[in-house]
């Protein structure tokens, strides 16, 4: 039997990094929430499958029609909500580094009103599916409006159990000294 408690994996993705490095930003917290959580599962899932009738590689063999676009739908699925976040002393960074959601999109902290931190009761259904561990997301409202961005490899504290160094735990403390309202309805 593989057994994961107590492992931190602390997985990072350097490329959240060089983008912020590239927009000239170096003193940032950075909170991961890297695809390689979703490669690894889909990585455990596919050894743990060679037992069962060669599993995932003999599928890809058998009918690559259709397990090929299943893993793609599950790639985009996954490069969807795999965002990280980034706190410099005057801004909030939300960064998506994976293909072909690229993008960085920054918000002047004094501009936000609210940050809720929540889990999405629509995609938890689809997370097996998608072999997504989390459909944690972090809303941040401004005056004119609101935006959701999901980051399923960031997690919440949970005794050392996690994906990533930083969690979730870390980004509402982060986010609260910066005195901005959060609402964290995660336990």
């Amino acid at each position: 039997m593989f057994d994961l408690t107590g492992v931190s994996l602390q997985f990072k993705d350097s490329r959240v990094e060089h983008r912020l490095a590239e927009e000239g930003l170096i003193d940032c917290e950075i909170f991961h929430s890297p695809i390689q959580s979703w490669l690894f599962l889909v990585g455990i899932l596919s050894i743990a499958s060679l037992t069962a009738d060669g599993g995932i590689l003999m599928l890809l063999w058998k009918y690559p029609f259709y397990t090929i676009p299943c893993i793609s739908v599950s790639y985009l699925f996954a490069a969807f909500s795999n965002n990280s976040f980034a706190f410099t002393s005057e801004k909030l960074i939300v960064i998506n580094p994976n293909f072909p959601f690229q993008r960085l999109i920054s918000y002047d902290l004094k501009n936000i009103t609210q940050i809720k931190i929540d889990k999405s009761k629509h995609l938890v259904y689809l997370s097996w599916l998608f072999c997504i561990s989390t459909t944690n997301y972090v809303e941040v409202y401004t005056k004119n409006k609101v935006n959701r961005f999901y980051c399923s490899g960031l997690d919440v504290d949970c005794y050392d159990e996690n994906w990533t160094e930083k969690t979730l735990d870390d980004l509402y403390s982060t986010a609260l000294s910066n005195e901005i309202k959060v609402i964290f309805n995660l336990n």
